[in-house]
C-alpha cells in the first residue's frame, strides 16, 4: 500500500491519498506519521480512499485513529475541516464511523463519495480534469 502525502501550505491543505491494500500496520504507521505531525497544523484536510483495493483494518483501529487525531488537534487553532472521499461501500462505512467518532472534535469531518463534492465543502476550487 502507498500513502502519498501532499502539503499545500498556501491553501492550508494536507492531503493523504491511500492506494492499494491497506493493512492494520499501514494505518497505524499513517496515524503516527501524519496525524501527529503536519496533519494537525493546517486547517484543511483531505483523505482520498478511492484507490484502496482492499483493507484489513479492524474497526477498533478506526476508533484509535479518531482518538489520536483528536488528541493531536491544537484547540487554540481555528476550527478545521477534514473531508474523506470513499467510493467503495466498505471504506465509506469505515470513514463514516471515523466521522461519528470525531463529532465532538474542533475539526469538522464529513465523508463524500465524490472528490469534487469534498473540495467544494472545503471551500477549494474543483480540479481540472
Amino acid at each position: 500500500m502507498a500513502i502519498r502525502p501532499r502539503i499545500d501550505e498556501e491553501r492550508g491543505l494536507v492531503e493523504l491519498v491511500f492506494e492499494g491494500d491497506i493493512s492494520e500496520q499501514d494505518l497505524s504507521d499513517a496515524i503516527e506519521k501524519y496525524v501527529t505531525e503536519e496533519y494537525a497544523t493546517l486547517p484543511l484536510g483531505l483523505i482520498d480512499l478511492t484507490g484502496v483495493v482492499s483493507n484489513d483494518v479492524p474497526s477498533e483501529l478506526v476508533r484509535i485513529a479518531a482518538l489520536r487525531a483528536a488528541e493531536a488537534v491544537d484547540p487554540k487553532l481555528p476550527r478545521g475541516r477534514l473531508a474523506i472521499v470513499a467510493t467503495q461501500d466498505e471504506m465509506f462505512g469505515l470513514a463514516r464511523m471515523y466521522q461519528i467518532l470525531r463529532d465532538d472534535s474542533p475539526v469538522e469531518v464529513l465523508v463524500f463519495r465524490e472528490r469534487g463534492d469534498a473540495l467544494r465543502w472545503l471551500g477549494l476550487p474543483p480540479e481540472e480534469e
